[in-house]
């Protein structure tokens, strides 16, 4: 029989979920933070986009340049590493519970405000490259994991190697980094708000198209059905298990966003703005309302725009989950063409 140790679980503001596992044998704290995305969220970069943006926040972030960011975590006897797998990237650490405030401070600046210095990116692509040449000449069987995930999910994102290969890792370029930073970090990077959607199969789809379209959750207004509905469940095949969700009341929505500076976009049929007019590259929330009643007035005078989807065809709207996927789809196509 397995036993779950004490603990408390906390979820916090911004949807985070916080674990506390207090062992206080040892006069040390740990600390690790697994961020959604991984090797499978990869595209459009090539293979090991993740696994170099996991190398590169231990090199520098916030007022301290790579070696700084070393010489500080050495100097207090701690830990701090990085790495990318399948489904996410963890960020673990360890120093003296004394030192809890500096392993705070490190892993703050190292999630919101990393260098992704082009330099280091350059040295970290060409050392991750001569090291995969070295294993292929002198130990081949290193690499019998990324071989045997492309024989066994061929044609699945879980096939894409973590750490990339030599020919994908030469593709990935310094802009391919910082656009996986912007599109995969942060909890409140896209948001799909389903406003009083009552058809279990709709909630499912668009869950599944929220993630599908590197959406960070979803937020389920009164009125809305339960997410765990068994047709829901079928309908998200497997991402309702995934993609974080939560149940809100609008004003605590509403609360929430403008702490946070998330503009929230109302999807109507005779909206003033057209959806390849309207800029979805920055923090977003966008909403989808009732099969029938559409959108609230409420959210409707709240909204920073009302987008509509242009339908060339007779049809005066689209079915809600197909309406929610065309502007989950924008947004993941904006984003994905962003350059610097």
């Amino acid at each position: 029989m397995v036993r779950v140790p004490e603990h408390e679980r906390l979820v916090l503001d911004n949807g985070a979920t916080l674990i506390l596992l207090p062992r206080r044998e040892v006069p040390l704290l740990a600390c690790q933070v697994l961020l959604r995305g991984g090797s499978a969220v990869d595209p459009p970069a090539p293979p090991g986009a993740a696994s170099l943006v996991a190398a590169l926040l231990e090199k520098g972030a916030g007022g301290r340049d790579a070696y700084a960011f070393a010489e500080t975590v050495e100097g207090a006897g701690g830990s701090f590493g990085a790495v990318a797998g399948p489904e996410a990237i963890a960020v673990r650490s360890q120093f003296l519970a004394r030192d809890q405030g500096l392993m705070l401070e490190l892993l703050s600046d190292a999630l919101r405000a990393p260098r992704l210095e082009e330099r280091e990116f350059e040295h970290l692509r060409e050392r991750q490259i001569e090291f995969i040449k070295a294993l292929k000449d002198s130990e081949p069987a290193e690499l019998i994991d990324a071989y045997g995930r492309a024989m066994l999910f061929a044609g699945h994102p879980y096939a894409r190697p973590v750490h990339g290969s030599e020919s994908s890792l030469a593709q990935v370029t310094h802009a391919h980094a910082r656009h996986y930073y912007r599109a995969h970090f942060g909890a409140d990077r896209l948001i799909l708000v389903l406003a009083g959607l009552q058809d279990p199969g709709n909630v499912g789809t668009l869950i599944r198209s929220a993630e599908a379209f590197g959406a960070s959750g979803v937020v389920l207004l009164p009125g809305t059905v339960n997410r765990w509905n068994a047709k829901a469940v079928r309908a998200s095949a497997g991402s309702v298990f995934r993609l974080p969700a939560v149940s809100l009341r609008v004003e605590e929505m509403m609360a929430m966003l403008r702490e946070r500076g998330v503009r929230l976009l109302a999807a109507t049929a005779d909206g003033d703005v057209a959806l390849d007019e309207t800029g979805l590259d920055g923090p977003v929330a966008l909403v989808i309302g009732n099969e029938g009643a559409g959108v609230p007035e409420e959210l409707l005078a709240a909204a920073d725009a009302r987008v509509a989807i242009a339908c060339p065809g007779p049809v005066e709207s689209l079915n809600a989950a197909i309406a929610g996927s065309v502007l989950l789809y924008e947004a993941a196509r904006q984003r994905a063409g962003v350059t610097e």
